[in-house]
């Protein structure tokens, strides 16, 4: 029973919930910009307005 309470230790550091949160929203907002500006620039979509079709022309090509 220690030897498996040692094992998940092991395997999971210990990081606090809040900022692992926080890494996966800036991870997946900075995705979301980089894809709409790229969307933007090459497609010539204005991503303020209309932020669907920037995403949609990013994954439709």
């Amino acid at each position: 029973m220690t030897r498996a309470h040692e094992f998940s230790t092991f395997r999971v550091p210990q990081v606090p919930h809040g900022l692992l949160v926080l890494l996966t929203g800036l991870a997946l907002i900075g995705g979301m910009v980089i894809l709409m500006h790229l969307a933007s620039s090459d497609a010539g979509i204005e991503p303020a307005s209309h932020p669907g079709s920037a995403t949609t022309a990013a994954t439709s090509r």
